[in-house]
């Protein structure tokens, strides 16, 4: 009877501990704003500031809506290309 309530104490403590730490839980994710483009490499317009999500702990941001489908479809693709805009922009400005 005690290994059963101790076993099920431990349970919950592991339980809050990993929904205290989660990113989840602070409401914005962690984020290396690395990519702080101001073309969307989706569809090459200026983007919305306001419309943004996050990839791989990189905030990415858009100019429409339907852009982060497409991103997702292919990743590696616009990756590339939010490369190439950081290294023509230079690192002063990122």
């Amino acid at each position: 009877m005690t290994r059963i309530f101790v076993a099920k104490a431990v349970t919950v403590a592991l339980v809050l501990a990993a929904i205290a730490y989660s990113p989840l839980s602070a409401g914005e994710p962690t984020v290396d704003e690395d990519y702080n483009n101001e073309i969307c490499p989706v569809m090459g317009n200026p983007i919305n500031p306001d419309l943004s999500f996050v990839y791989e702990d990189n905030k990415i941001f858009l100019c429409c809506p339907c852009c982060e489908k497409k991103f997702r479809k292919n990743p590696k693709k616009y990756l590339r290309i939010l490369e190439q805009e950081k290294e023509a922009a230079g690192e002063d400005e990122w």
